[in-house]
């Protein structure tokens, strides 16, 4: 009992609970009215005093505070949010301007070199900028293959090109490949991106005696053409040589941040090659048309499965159009078809048209979904070749061409759909190895010097 008592706070407590009940309890029988009635009579003046007083105090308060203090408080939250929005404009406006300056110094370390200045207007899906859209185009002067860059360096190489808007293709992104060489070292190589791999960049082709170490800075070569030279890539993170022991490859750090990327500068520079590169261009899109011609018009044919042959034009289409853009695959497109409605006596235009429409079909998915998935991209061409189907169904309807719409589907525009797919896989590999061929041409060319 004694160490109850010790303990003063509890011991408070624990009776004031007590108290509190028994007066609960006898309150509650009626057992304590009169004592109740006395005690009330006896404080009741006091407490009218004191509720008259507190009652004084709190119109006093309500006099000096009151009156549309609700009003006023909003008024007030309203002007400290229109200045929060002011400061983040402010502040926008001051990280844009650091930014432009940055562009403007690294500029002037170009020399001579004339540059666009674009700003990002849209990206792929994903929170890399690996390949993305800006407000520049053959309007303001560029070309395709031109590089982008900004203040920490190369960002990428123009793939695709409008009247007032480009397409880049960043140096991280899997379809890129950059003629690249290790400043300490001066060794060549080609920078890849590797960013749906895991990695961000690797650097391939380095000699197996390359002295190269983590640290070094890479940068752009002479062999890229429309790239300049000197234009810093990034630095090697780790090395490694090849399992054939005949090369060596480097993991490489990009210098520029690629999770944020608003403002670029083009480089306007023109090719030094001249009309060589576009012509050598021509003549391998023309000899591509013309291997296709054989397999699809007389090879192929010879062959059927479930009664049908593959598309394979579609494939070098939607092929051209994932790896290099709508522009490039609707003109192939365009004159692939019209060499089958010479050749083969359809309506001229007929199929220019369809394969046309399948080549901006191609385009357009290369910019909003991640074609460099080779699954992706072989499902994408099939549901792109029962598209040109259907619109092929369509013209024949227009032209009183009397068939079964259900047998034409399922025995015809939905198998060749499933084969054209399947037979994409090779044809898109091939496309994307073509691609890089100039990059390695002038590499090989100026090693043989």
């Amino acid at each position: 009992m004694s160490r109850f008592f010790r303990n003063k706070p509890f011991a408070i407590t624990v009776i004031a609970v007590l108290v509190l009940v028994v007066l609960l309890a006898v309150t509650a029988g009626g057992g304590l009215s009169g004592v109740t009635g006395t005690l009330g009579g006896i404080f009741s003046p006091v407490g009218s005093f004191f509720s008259g007083f507190a009652n004084g105090v709190g119109d006093l308060f309500s006099s000096i505070f009151g009156g549309g203090s609700e009003d006023r408080i909003k008024e007030l939250e309203e002007r400290v949010a229109l200045l929060e929005i002011q400061n983040q404009n402010l502040s926008d406006l001051e990280e844009e301007n650091r930014e432009l300056q940055d562009l403007l110094d690294y500029k002037q370390t170009l020399g001579d070199i004339k540059t666009v200045y674009a700003k990002v207007i849209f990206k792929s899906p994903g929170y890399l900028f690996n390949v993305f859209r800006i407000n520049a185009g053959f309007n303001q002067g560029v070309r395709e293959d031109m590089a982008v860059v900004n203040a920490d360096g190369l960002v990428g190489v123009v793939t695709a090109v409008g009247g007032n808007w480009s397409e880049v293709t960043a140096i991280i992104d899997s379809r890129s490949a950059i003629s690249a060489m290790v400043e300490r070292t001066r060794d060549y190589g080609v920078v890849q991106g590797a960013v749906q791999s895991g990695e961000t960049c690797r650097m391939t082709y380095l000699p197996a005696q390359s002295g190269a170490i983590p640290g070094d800075t890479v940068i752009t070569s002479e062999l890229n053409g429309m790239v300049p030279r000197g234009i810093k890539i990034g630095a090697v993170s780790e090395v490694s040589l090849d399992e054939n022991k005949l090369q060596k490859n480097a993991v490489i750090d990009p210098a520029v941040d690629f999770t944020h990327v608003e403002s670029v500068l083009v480089l306007i520079k023109t090719e030094t090659g001249g009309p060589e590169g576009t012509r050598m261009k021509g003549l391998i899109l023309a000899g591509l048309l013309l291997l296709n011609l054989v397999l699809q018009a007389i090879i192929l044919p010879a062959f059927p499965v479930l009664g049908v042959s593959p598309d394979t034009l579609l494939c070098l289409v939607a092929a051209l159009g994932f790896t290099n853009g709508y522009f490039t695959a609707a003109a192939t497109g365009l004159f692939g078809g019209l060499i089958f409605d010479i050749l083969f006596g359809w309506p001229v235009g007929a199929n220019a048209l369809l394969y046309l429409f399948a080549g901006v079909l191609a385009g357009i998915a290369r910019e909003r979904l991640r074609t460099e998935n080779l699954l992706l991209a072989c499902s994408l061409t099939a549901v792109i070749s029962v598209f040109k189907e259907l619109l092929g169904f369509l013209f024949a309807l227009m032209v009183n061409v009397r068939f079964s719409f259900a047998a034409a589907l399922v025995l015809g525009a939905l198998p060749t759909a499933l084969f054209t797919g399947i037979v994409m896989l090779p044809v898109l590999i091939g496309i994307r190895r073509l691609s890089q061929f100039s990059v390695m041409r002038r590499r090989f060319q100026e090693m043989s010097e």
